[in-house]
């Protein structure tokens, strides 16, 4: 279907050109369609009458793509409409434009309207969440892989109760399925990863560049001030945590043609 038209507003500062102009009516697509089929979801469940028995979530899975091309040419710049609110990085890196994304709930007469939480959460919380709003917290305590929690006592209010990690962890790398043995062998030659603990300081490793970094988010969010040679304390102890988290690629074995772990 043909795009609305679409004029992006002055303080996106696009310059007149094609690709930008093109940009702008792709966003406007998809918002709409975005806006009309979730529209469409929630209008579905007040039909039936599950409004208030359904835990309804928007996230994203991470930060938005700057490297979109056609034929070798790029089609989307984040700077087009700020799309990391000037965080730095974006999908596949984990700087926090990386793996800062939306997550919005909706669970009418359970989680009170127009909430705004800063409660630090990750996309592996959901099931654990969704097992606690079903009343069915014995399937995670029947698995010892779950590392999620739930965020049900934040969302009701009862913030008392809610479980409150250390850290989250996060690993990117590129490939795995096709590159495991380079991963296994040299993870450092493609993975990225990142402890980001809960008072504010953040530990990664970016394979696109072979570097080092902590951060303050609190006096520095947007990831612009390296002080990793500045405390090694500091480091000593996001290290530790992120040698708790990781699991290493185990070694692969064969079965005829199929290959398992």
């Amino acid at each position: 279907k043909i795009a609305p038209v679409y004029t992006c507003p002055d303080s996106f500062e696009v310059a007149p050109d094609v690709r930008r102009i093109e940009e702008c009516r792709h966003a406007a697509l998809v918002t709409n369609y975005v806006d009309r089929d979730v529209g469409r979801i929630l209008d579905s469940l007040e039909k039936h009458g599950i409004a208030e028995n359904t835990l309804v979530v928007f996230a994203g899975d991470n930060g938005p793509n700057g490297e979109i091309r056609i034929d070798g040419e790029l089609i989307h710049d984040l700077a087009t409409f700020k799309s990391t609110a000037d965080q730095r990085g974006g999908k596949r890196e984990v700087f926090e434009g990386g793996i800062r994304t939306p997550l919005i709930m909706q669970y009418k007469g359970t989680i009170p309207g127009g909430t705004v939480e800063n409660l630090p959460a990750s996309l592996e919380d959901l099931f654990t969440t969704f097992a606690d709003a079903a009343r069915a917290t014995h399937l995670v305590k029947a698995s010892a892989l779950l590392d999620g929690v739930s965020l049900l006592p934040t969302l009701t209010e009862k913030q008392s109760s809610q479980i409150r990690r250390e850290y989250l962890y996060f690993e990117h790398c590129n490939l795995q399925a096709v590159n495991w043995k380079k991963i296994k062998s040299n993870p450092n030659s493609l993975c990225s990863w990142a402890v980001r603990r809960f008072d504010g300081w953040k530990l990664l490793y970016n394979y696109l560049d072979g570097k080092y970094y902590l951060f303050d988010l609190n006096s520095d969010p947007s990831e612009r001030q390296n002080l990793y040679g500045a405390n090694p304390e500091l480091v000593s102890s996001l290290w530790s945590l992120r040698e708790e988290a990781h699991i290493p690629l185990k070694e692969m074995g064969y079965d005829g043609q199929v290959e398992v772990w």
